[in-house]
């Protein structure tokens, strides 16, 4: 009589595990994303023109209610800092 009664447990686990997993991909199959999606390529729209002398490399960062500008120029470093 106890083994039925685990065999039960067992098939019940199984089935309410199978039905959760069943109710998952039907969710997931009715939220499903548009398929008809249309890709183009990749083209060049404008261009910005930039100046002669560009920084190699730019850091930035806010400090309370500041922005810090870094860069560094062949001349040196040049900071430049938010109005206040």
């Amino acid at each position: 009589m106890h083994e039925t009664t685990a065999m039960n447990d067992v098939m019940n686990r199984w089935a309410g595990s199978l039905l959760a997993g069943a109710a998952g991909a039907v969710v997931l199959y009715l939220t499903r994303g548009p398929g008809d999606l249309s890709f183009q390529d990749v083209r060049e729209v404008t261009r910005i023109a930039a100046g002669k002398e560009r920084p190699s490399y730019t850091f930035t960062d806010f400090y309370g209610d500041r922005a810090y500008l870094l860069s560094v120029t062949e001349e040196g470093l040049e900071e430049c800092t938010s109005p206040e």
